[in-house]
């Protein structure tokens, strides 16, 4: 099956707060959870959370297929930030998307 999405932090964020439109659960719902490493890094080092919180994007993450970083997508990620003015987690998003997952 080919994966067409990669989920953003603040996504997954929303959706396990239950604060997407119904529209937008219902899609997640439908998807498999693909994260990038960097979402995994920026999900469990919020430090705003509660145990309670903890638990849940930890069962989301245990769920999710999540995508490394290698020398290769690092080099790649570069590349796009020196061409574009985009934040480094959206241009992996990019680069991934870009690319066959």
């Amino acid at each position: 099956m080919e994966l067409k999405f990669i989920l953003d932090t603040n996504a997954i964020i929303d959706h396990l707060a239950n604060e997407l439109p119904i529209s937008g659960a219902s899609f997640l719902d439908t998807i498999p959870p693909v994260i990038s490493v960097i979402s995994q890094i920026e999900l469990l080092g919020w430090s705003k959370t509660t145990k309670e919180k903890l638990i849940s994007i930890e069962n989301f993450i245990s769920k999710a297929r999540i995508f490394p970083l290698d020398d290769t997508v690092v080099q790649k990620t570069i590349q796009i930030r020196q061409n574009h003015k985009i934040k480094t987690p959206d241009a992996i998003m990019r680069l991934r998307l870009s690319s066959t997952i």
